[in-house]
């Protein structure tokens, strides 16, 4: 199907992407002038939303300063449609988590695909305390009749996420995206899995 515009539609096409270049080019400069994403949303009145899509190919990310990690975790990645709370597996399962910005935890929720349980609640927080580890605890076991169990099991700190290939590789804020929605609920995933295997099967 061939599409036909016309010299004016062409028009607005290019001044919107006119505009659009210099809005990218003044976020940028405001960025690289010391600003942060809530400075240069003051004043620009752009949503937080539009900045980071805008920013995060240009943001730089120093995988060795946990400060930095975290702060960007809590202030930029989590309240951002950018990044997937929640995630379903091949197998069925399902796990969303809930930031809670008071305690700087995380809390999730995980839909099992097992004979017995139905659901497992507990909390898996990213850079706990901006340090580099990420321990996960499992607070409850619910069965499918809705029986439940308070394990408050404490699985682990995982500092073998930060060893992996796709965290080593991270250069920019939208790496550190793409590393969260790819590694991290499917952490979660496997060290519960791993523990319903060996204590319900």
């Amino acid at each position: 199907m061939k599409i036909v515009i016309t010299e004016e539609q062409l028009k607005k096409l290019q001044e919107s992407d006119d505009d659009l270049q210099r809005t990218k080019e003044l976020v940028f400069s405001m960025y690289d002038d010391g600003m942060d994403i809530n400075d240069i949303q003051k004043y620009t009145n752009l949503p937080k939303q539009a900045l980071i899509f805008l920013l995060k190919d240009h943001v730089k990310v120093d995988i060795n300063d946990t400060q930095m990690l975290h702060d960007y975790l809590w202030d930029y990645v989590l309240p951002s449609d950018i990044f997937d709370r929640k995630k379903v597996f091949e197998d069925g399962t399902k796990i969303e988590i809930f930031p809670d910005y008071m305690s700087a935890s995380i809390q999730f929720t995980y839909i099992a695909n097992h004979e017995y349980i139905r659901e497992v609640i507990g909390y898996a927080t990213f850079l706990w305390d901006a340090n580099r580890i990420f321990p996960i605890d499992m607070q409850e076991v619910i069965f499918h009749d809705d029986e439940y169990e308070n394990v408050d099991k404490y699985l682990g700190l995982f500092k073998e996420t930060f060893k992996a290939p796709d965290f080593l590789k991270i250069k920019t804020l939208s790496d550190y995206i793409e590393f969260l929605n790819k590694t991290y609920l499917t952490d979660i995933k496997y060290e519960v899995d791993k523990y319903l295997i060996m204590h319900f099967d």
